[in-house]
């Protein structure tokens, strides 16, 4: 598993550790997904050469926003107040 960070090094260390002591496999890498080329070369690139090829991508991308959270239900909420 191909485990990646933008700004803290440590804390996808301790998952890659985390990973590795269940068991399983897991490389960590360090690349901004907001940018195309560090995208492409150092994190698809580098999880590729470490463990082969990807079978499956999955995004958990947040974006920090200083702004109050809505007061209506979610349900009630569209799309467009979440961005």
């Amino acid at each position: 598993m191909g485990i990646n960070g933008s700004r803290e090094r440590g804390g996808v260390d301790v998952v890659v550790e985390e990973i590795r002591a269940a068991g399983g496999t897991a490389s960590g890498v360090m690349a901004d997904v907001s940018d195309p080329d560090a995208l492409a070369a150092r994190m698809v690139d580098a999880v590729h050469d470490e463990l082969g090829p990807i079978d499956i991508a999955a995004s958990n991308v947040g974006v920090r926003k200083a702004a109050p959270l809505p007061r209506t239900p979610g349900r009630a909420s569209s799309p467009r107040t979440w961005r």
